[in-house]
């Protein structure tokens, strides 16, 4: 397992990259990710450009943060299919899908479709509005004598995933479960709010 990177290694390769100018004035540990702060919005897109820093033993994607990041305001209670286009199947799975949705959503499974070549995740979110429709991962090193990891974009399509009632079950299982027959039967439920 590769050891995450310190806070002073990720200013070293940026500093690599960009030279002295354009380094964020503060980086801060936000599990799993790090935040970056700018004392100004030029030097902000100069980073944003550059999409990542690659070392021969990782790769940070540099994404916008949102209001979504890490948005726990509302539980993430719905059950959402996130189609990705753009993961090679050799890769493809929960390290690579967490990293690339943990801040969004709870991964709860996939399965890479070998027709489309897309993989199919579920997760689950407060809205299909808070997972980003693009995103970057780091693939492995292919080829000898290369040793810093390529970046990829990916993009991804969000689609609520209906609730349903387990129709295997009869109404009388529904009914030792403590459900009314009349709600089972005309699937109608009505709630007592409290003003």
């Amino acid at each position: 397992m590769v050891s995450k990177p310190k806070i002073c290694d990720i200013f070293t390769y940026l500093q690599r990259d960009l030279g002295n100018s354009h380094l964020p004035s503060k980086i801060t540990e936000d599990e799993p990710n790090y935040l970056l702060h700018f004392a100004n919005k030029s030097d902000l897109e100069v980073v944003e450009a550059t999409k990542a820093i690659r070392t021969p033993t990782y790769a940070l994607a540099f994404v916008k943060w949102t209001p979504f990041y890490k948005y726990r305001t509302t539980p993430w209670r719905n059950p959402i299919s996130v189609e990705i286009d753009g993961i090679p199947p050799e890769i493809c799975g929960f390290p690579v899908l967490k990293s690339l949705l943990g801040s969004f959503c709870e991964v709860s499974g996939y399965k890479f479709n070998e027709t489309t070549q897309k993989t199919n995740v579920y997760v689950y979110a407060s809205s299909t509005h808070v997972i980003p429709t693009t995103g970057i991962i780091a693939l492995p090193v292919a080829n000898v004598g290369i040793d810093i990891p390529e970046i990829k974009q990916v993009s991804m399509k969000s689609t609520p995933i209906p609730n349903e009632l387990d129709d295997e079950k009869t109404i009388q299982e529904y009914v030792s479960q403590g459900y009314p027959r009349s709600v089972v039967r005309t699937g109608t439920l009505f709630t007592l709010c409290h003003s």
